[in-house]
């Protein structure tokens, strides 16, 4: 029982996380790209790379260790006659850091088993730390369309805080996957925003759709209100869709930006990423499965627009997307 009502809210959080890792282990890692003992040892020999690699995983982690460390989906449990359940717990911490896990035991073997011990240790702190809650207040807005994306806003904050963290990591995997691809084709410039940005297009799926699901839910939850009150939704819905796909394209754009010491790299991911937001806005009124099915239909129209007309591609990005927005009205 503990098992399921602890381990199985922790593999779905994992999912995601593990989707992305694949995608980065797809397009890095191979025979003619990047070997794990590349990486690792990189990481362990020069402490800024190390300090990037770690904090990345720590934020993708984090959320999901906080399932099994606080347990507070099995606190009905506690009031049972059960055995300690701590030792299902560091199997299921371990077990669950699968890409990492593989990382360095493929790159370093017996030590990269040290170091991932050493950072579930670090882990273990972190998810328990619960921070103070502020107190609500009453919020007060102007006009009907600013209430509905504030409302909006703080169902992500509230519903979706451990999506937040996590999807900040996937971002930061994406910029150095993008960073990465295009350092090793020797690309600069307009092909090299290009290259980037299609990659972080693809990474960013995983890392925005759980914000979308809370977002999603707020949305249907809200629909009624929102009728009887005679107010449209969907400018308000679209900016707060599009403000989650352009912050997490900021921070991979950014990071891709300092690797490849190319500034082109941030507006070309800023304008994909806006493009998809306005494109997967229609979709949050249907089912989670729509919405998923839409997010990655956008990343394979920024993917081949990119790829057909370059950096100029993402601005026909943001013209597919507008388009999409207007057709669903």
């Amino acid at each position: 029982m503990w098992v399921r009502a602890v381990v199985g809210a922790a593999m779905r959080r994992a999912l995601g996380v593990w989707i992305g890792c694949g995608i980065v282990a797809a397009v890095l890692l191979g025979p003619t790209g990047i070997q794990p003992r590349d990486l690792t040892g990189l990481a362990l020999h020069d402490p800024a790379a190390g300090a990037v690699l770690a904090a990345t995983w720590l934020l993708l982690f984090v959320p999901i260790a906080r399932v099994l460390v606080r347990a507070d989906a099995a606190a009905y449990l506690r009031a049972l006659p059960i055995g300690p359940t701590w030792p299902l717990a560091a199997a299921a911490l371990l077990a669950l850091q699968l890409p990492w896990l593989a990382l360095w035991i493929v790159g370093d073997g017996v030590r990269g088993l040290a170091v991932v011990g050493v950072v579930t240790l670090l882990v273990i702190p972190l998810a328990a730390w619960r921070p103070i809650r502020r107190r609500a207040r009453v919020p007060v807005w102007r006009d009907g369309g600013r209430a509905f994306a504030g409302i909006y806003a703080r169902a992500i904050v509230r519903r979706g805080g451990d999506a937040i963290v996590r999807g900040i990591g996937l971002s930061l995997l994406a910029g150095i996957t993008g960073a990465l691809l295009v350092r090793n084709n020797h690309l600069d410039g307009a092909h090299g925003a290009a290259l980037a940005s299609a990659v972080i297009a693809v990474v960013l799926v995983p890392a925005v759709l759980g914000v979308l699901l809370p977002l999603a839910d707020a949305h249907r939850s809200a629909a009624p209100l929102a009728a009887s009150l005679a107010v449209t939704t969907r400018a308000p819905l679209a900016a707060v869709v599009t403000s989650a796909f352009v912050v997490a394209a900021l921070v991979a754009g950014g990071l891709a930006a300092v690797v490849t010491d190319d500034a082109l790299v941030v507006p070309v991911a800023v304008a994909t990423a806006i493009g998809s937001g306005l494109f997967v806005t229609p979709a949050l009124g249907k089912q989670p499965a729509n919405l998923v099915t839409t997010a990655v239909v956008a990343a394979a129209f920024a993917i081949l627009w990119l790829g057909w007309l370059g950096a100029i591609g993402a601005m026909v990005c943001i013209a597919t997307g507008a388009v999409a927005l207007a057709r669903a009205a």
